[in-house]
């Protein structure tokens, strides 16, 4: 079982405690240190999906290996090209448990329920803190992401280009479960430093909404925030994705001849790019290296596979990288400790790899925007790490880097439910139906230029607060629910994988046995999951989440149309 998903079971632990969440809540109230946060549920990405993966949806086919396994909310994936990163060392074989839960049985919950006619009225969350104007002149306090209306996003959205969308370079770094001041604390990230003096950042915290790893990156990934999405924990969905398509479907959607590609070390991220009715072009998951104790090698390898696809004759038009390990030295170490440093540091190396290759295609003549981006903050001890609502966990960032974008500037505006928006608009395509974010590009008017920009920042995240007591209580309430299915997920996969191991030994006796137990860990772990996931659906419901949303489906192309799936 991993660091993760020991986690979880403290987080379930919470809810045997029954009170304890109140008294959280009103210690919190009564500490004015942003960062003493109380304990939470963190669902991060060692748990989840499928195998290693890459899928190729391109007329040229690209070879793999396929696996299919079962996913909660859809049928098998039997459309995916499947192949493993190229790095010698990633294709060995692991051994022991593996880092990573399968998708959950799917929930027992009717399919003939009738949506909601209305979706929940959201929770109260507060406005967003002026920065201090010592440092920093704002004259807009920025967006709370639940004042904003999806007539309102789209009534701002504006399409800026008016070229080929095919010339048109769009990277998009996602860096998990990392604190900007922890980032600042080390004068020598000189790569995040030397990225934010040439770019627009913005500081945003995502109070309100659930600091989860699966539900930011669908929100980052979508445009659409949890509550309208109905992401809720760290399982896999692939319905989801149909209903709120992801930025590689609606660019695919937009013109089939953007070449789109994923690159990711956590299954469920590479599991959200190949879903929906046209998925990236190109998904590559990274499994876990080896004996790689603190995910720096794995990190190195997704790094490797960026650079190889920005070094290519024909590099991606759009091209979403994402790296974990600084998310769990968090949980296994805490947010404050000098392993969660250390970790920032090589990331901060990974990301100086990635600009230098970025960088070399811009010296050859092509023109790059380039947005880095984090999921949600972690707490500074070791414990929940994260998926609760402590000013250190919901403290999140964007960094904008691009002709679009000016240099050495923040932006209080920004928010991580923007980069979709924003993705859409610089290749000239329509802004997501039901998306409250907006593209970045239109809001300049709250661009600033500070005298300082590093102590400006530190100003920005000094103002970010708790949430009201009824939000907290609520998004406390519906995180710890959301842990109960997830956690229930883990165990039966450990359980079976660990009796498989017995059964395969072909032992007399021994092995029949251990194929009876998986059976039956099977059938009774499906009904435990069921029951406590439509437990966890019911709370998402009363806190506000429209599970029975329909969302806003792109219609998939005609039969003669969909790319064809070679298996090597």
């Amino acid at each position: 079982m991993t660091v993760k998903q020991v986690c979880l079971g403290i987080a379930v632990a919470g809810v045997v405690a029954g009170t304890g969440s109140a008294i959280a809540t009103a210690v919190a109230y009564a500490d004015a240190g942003p960062s003493d946060s109380q304990g939470g549920a963190s669902a991060g990405p060692s748990s989840s999906g499928s195998p290693s993966t890459a899928r190729s949806h391109k007329p040229a086919p690209k070879t793999g290996v396929a696996n299919t396994p079962r996913r909660a909310g859809g049928a098998p994936a039997t459309r995916r090209t499947v192949a493993r990163a190229a790095q010698s060392a990633v294709a060995v074989p692991q051994t022991g448990t593996p880092e990573t839960a399968p998708p959950a049985p799917s929930p027992a919950v009717p399919a003939s329920v009738k949506p909601a006619s209305a979706l929940p009225n959201p929770l109260p969350v507060p406005a967003q803190p002026v920065a201090p104007v010592s440092t920093l002149t704002i004259t807009s306090t920025g967006y709370s992401y639940r004042a904003r209306s999806a007539s309102a996003a789209a009534a701002v959205f504006a399409t800026h280009n008016t070229v080929d969308p095919t010339n048109v370079h769009v990277l998009v770094i996602g860096v998990d479960g990392t604190n900007m001041r922890r980032i600042l604390a080390d004068p020598t990230n000189v790569n995040f430093f030397n990225l934010m003096g040439a770019s627009t950042t913005g500081i945003a915290s995502i109070a309100g909404h659930t600091t989860i790893s699966n539900p930011s990156w669908t929100a980052i990934l979508t445009g659409a925030w949890d509550n309208q999405s109905g992401v809720i924990n760290n399982v896999f969905t692939a319905g989801t994705y149909d209903k709120w398509p992801t930025v590689f479907t609606q660019l695919e959607a937009y013109n089939r001849d953007i070449n789109t590609m994923a690159i990711a070390d956590w299954s469920v991220i590479t599991d959200i790019a190949g879903a929906g009715v046209i998925p990236a072009d190109t998904v590559t998951f990274v499994p876990k290296v080896p004996g790689d104790s603190n995910w720096s090698l794995t990190d190195a390898a997704v790094t490797s596979a960026t650079v190889a696809a920005l070094q290519g004759t024909a590099a991606p038009n759009f091209l979403f990288s994402y790296l974990v390990q600084v998310d769990e030295a968090g949980h296994e170490y805490g947010g404050a400790s000098s392993q969660y440093a250390e970790a920032i540091h090589r990331t901060d190396d990974n990301l100086g790899q990635i600009m230098a290759a970025v960088a070399a295609r811009e010296a050859a003549g092509e023109n790059w925007t380039v947005i880095v981006v984090t999921d949600h903050g972690h707490q500074p001890q070791v414990g929940f790490g994260h998926g609760f609502q402590s000013p250190d966990e919901t403290s999140t960032w964007v960094i904008a880097n691009g002709d679009a974008f000016g240099a050495g500037q923040l932006n209080m505006a920004y928010s991580i439910v923007d980069v979709t928006p924003t993705v859409m608009d610089l290749f000239g395509g329509p802004a997501p139906q039901g998306s409250t974010g907006v593209s970045l590009t239109t809001l300049g008017e709250s661009q600033v230029t500070p005298v300082n920009p590093q102590q400006a920042i530190k100003d920005a995240i000094a103002t970010q607060g708790w949430p009201d007591i009824a939000t907290n209580v609520a998004l406390s309430a519906r995180t710890i629910f959301a842990t109960l299915p997830y956690w229930v997920n883990g165990t039966i996969y450990t359980l079976t994988s660990e009796l498989q191991k017995i059964a395969s030994q072909d032992t007399f006796l021994i092995s029949q046995l251990a194929q009876v137990a998986q059976a039956a860990v099977q059938v009774i772990g499906g009904v435990v999951y069921a029951a406590t996931d439509v437990l966890a659906q019911l709370v998402a419901l009363l806190t506000g989440v429209d599970i029975f949303s329909k969302g806003y489906p792109i219609d998939p192309p005609p039969a003669a149309a969909r790319p064809s799936v070679l298996v090597a």
